[in-house]
């Protein structure tokens, strides 16, 4: 039963890395993150966990693999301090202070 889920879920493999990818992430970052969903999947169904992944027996769960890839993906980003996120206002440079901090403002996200 496992290894028939694990395969319906992988048909789609390029659509969760293309999804990974819609939250900010790089191609290998985004390979990475559906890497771990298959881990993170795989142990959820060893544990008879089954009844969310599918509807009906049929349908891939696309809620639930999104939010298992959005949470790789948000403590990947935690862990790897490559990303600021911050809330800022418009009429200040944070970019020039934050450099000025020692931090990179390249993969710098304002909202």
């Amino acid at each position: 039963m496992v290894v028939k889920i694990l395969e319906k879920i992988s048909k789609k493999n390029n659509d969760w890395i293309r999804i990974c990818m819609s939250f900010g992430a790089d191609l290998e970052t985004a390979k990475d993150c559906t890497q771990d969903m298959y881990i993170k999947v795989f142990t959820w169904l060893s544990n008879d966990n089954d009844r969310s992944l599918l509807y009906e027996g049929k349908d891939v769960n696309y809620f639930f693999i999104w939010k298992c890839l959005r949470s790789i993906y948000l403590n990947h980003c935690k862990h790897s301090n490559k990303y600021v996120i911050k809330e800022f206002g418009n009429d200040i440079d944070f970019g020039f202070i934050l450099e000025q901090e020692g931090f990179e403002t390249q993969n710098l996200v304002m909202i």
